[in-house]
């Protein structure tokens, strides 16, 4: 079994796949230009390869460093996620807390109006 049978799965087995063949096609080119010498049409295909296995290299970079950011923003939604949830518990307790308030003032309100009242009436009947 291959190494890329135990690397696992996912972007980093490609990764390390790409880089793989990479190295092989440079020891393929050194190896082809020992034995073609400088002849233009085998100098011209070398080039092609370096310039082919520079722009491969550096998409696998740019696309592990996209992965490596996906990652980031996918634990940050996660964590916001998990704040949002927190919020809305506190929002629903603060909320409960509030109604409750209000039912005691609204009882307190009516309490003190009946208060008054009782003390006006005491007051008329005494001649106050």
């Amino acid at each position: 079994m291959s190494q890329w049978a135990h690397a696992g799965n996912g972007w980093n087995n490609h990764v390390a796949l790409c880089r793989h063949v990479a190295a092989s096609l440079a020891r393929c080119r050194f190896w082809i230009g020992g034995l073609m010498g400088d002849k233009p049409d085998v100098s011209g295909a070398l080039a092609r390869l370096d310039r082919a296995l520079l722009s491969l290299e550096l998409a696998v970079d740019k696309r592990r460093d996209k992965g490596l950011s996906m990652k980031a923003l996918q634990g940050d939604l996660k964590r916001m996620s998990v704040e949002r949830s927190d919020l809305t518990s506190s929002l629903e307790s603060i909320k409960a807390r509030s109604e409750k308030l209000e039912g005691a003032n609204e009882e307190v309100s009516r309490r003190l109006g009946a208060a008054m009242e009782s003390v006006r009436a005491v007051l008329e009947q005494h001649g106050g």
